[in-house]
């Protein structure tokens, strides 16, 4: 059976065996995917508005540009030390970055993303730019958890 997903006027239209179902959007649809870049060189992080929403930073200012450390100081201290490792790794041998973790809220909840990105490289392989994605996996880890329990 083939399922095909199309966005229409703010509702997932889900078709399935010939039948229609509209789900509005954050409302068990699937979530919005963040992009971002980051300028290794002047240290500028830029975000569309989904990135920096999941991060809970002003989307003006994420747009306009942010340092690394001002992302990574909204993830708590042991997984920051993991996160930024992975980071590092990523710059020094090319490889592509996959993590998830979760970012603490303002309101002292969770919420879990998955980041993933690359790194674009000079001709000496000396890493420019890291481009990527990042999206809200807190309901699968929630789900997850839930399984776990059970």
């Amino acid at each position: 059976m083939v399922q095909s997903h199309l966005w229409v006027s703010g509702s997932l239209v889900n078709d399935v065996g010939g039948s229609i179902v509209g789900i509005p959007q954050g409302q068990g649809a699937e979530p919005e995917i963040g992009f971002y870049t980051w300028d290794v060189i002047e240290n500028q992080l830029v975000m569309d508005r989904v990135c920096a929403e999941l991060f809970e930073l002003p989307p003006i200012d994420a747009a306009a540009g942010l340092t690394i450390e001002v992302f990574l100081d909204k993830i708590d201290e042991i997984t920051r030390r993991r996160v930024a490792k992975a980071i590092h790794d990523c710059l020094v041998s090319g490889n592509f970055y996959d993590e998830e973790y979760p970012v603490i809220l303002k309101n002292g909840n969770v919420r879990w993303v998955k980041v993933v990105g690359r790194f674009v490289l000079n001709a000496e392989n000396e890493p420019l730019r890291g481009i990527g994605t990042t999206i809200d996996i807190t309901a699968r880890r929630l789900a997850a958890a839930k399984l776990t329990r059970q």
